[in-house]
């Protein structure tokens, strides 16, 4: 049996009983030079140019969005799949052909983000639905909600939108693991489920110790989140 997804297996895995007789090979996916060359192979398979990725980038895209590499800022607003990259850069690239620009400039990437967001927010909505379908459209609690919560924050959200008390540390969880919450480390860094391997457990016992929660950049633009932390 093949999984595509890591956070998909190990979420089965933890529900059967006949632990530890799996064999499994795992595809990482939280190297930024991998996510480089798959769009390096795109580019070079479409335009024919065989140019390291460094010179090939900054031909095609501005190199920067809001003070960050422009690379950086694309797949900083993923959740670390390669599909979620391609579908951004996709969208980036229709946006500067409509505008008919001969490179994708910074204010193409964020207008791309806001459509690019929005379909985030609902595919991650449906598969949080698929995985625990009492709880449907937990993620529109948070419209409107600052970049950064502590934890009080986040079950104040899920009581307003029906979520029993009983039942919200458990949709709590899920927010992390699905990476649509993250926490703050001590240096003030975002860090999310993908970084820990989704051991949210780590996660929890980390944050206990730091600053709070934040919502994944993947999300703000859809929800209106508040942009400064």
């Amino acid at each position: 049996m093949v999984f595509i997804r890591n956070d998909i297996y190990d979420h089965l895995l933890a529900q059967t009983p006949d632990k530890g007789k799996d064999t499994a090979v795992v595809l990482e996916w939280s190297d930024v030079e991998t996510f480089q060359e798959i769009v390096h192979r795109r580019i070079t398979s479409s335009t024919g140019h065989a140019e390291p990725f460094e010179q090939l980038w900054p031909a095609l895209f501005d190199t920067h969005v809001r003070g960050e590499e422009s690379f950086s800022y694309i797949l900083n607003r993923t959740l670390m799949r390669p599909r979620d990259l391609l579908r951004f850069l996709r969208e980036c690239v229709s946006v500067a052909v409509n505008r008919n620009h001969d490179k994708v400039l910074e204010r193409d990437i964020l207008q791309a983000e806001k459509t690019y967001s929005e379909d985030q927010l609902q595919e991650v909505s449906f598969e949080l639905r698929d995985v625990s379908p009492e709880f449907p459209d937990v993620l529109y609690a948070f419209i409107g909600s600052p970049i950064s919560l502590s934890k009080i924050d986040i079950e104040t959200r899920l009581g307003a939108a029906g979520i029993l008390e009983k039942d919200r540390v458990n949709v709590f969880e899920l927010l992390l693991w699905f990476g649509f919450l993250g926490i703050l480390d001590k240096d003030g860094e975002e860090r999310f489920s993908h970084q820990y391997q989704y051991g949210v457990e780590r996660m929890l016992k980390e944050a206990s110790l730091r600053q709070g929660f934040v919502i994944h950049p993947a999300f703000r633009v859809a929800l209106g989140c508040e942009q400064v932390l």
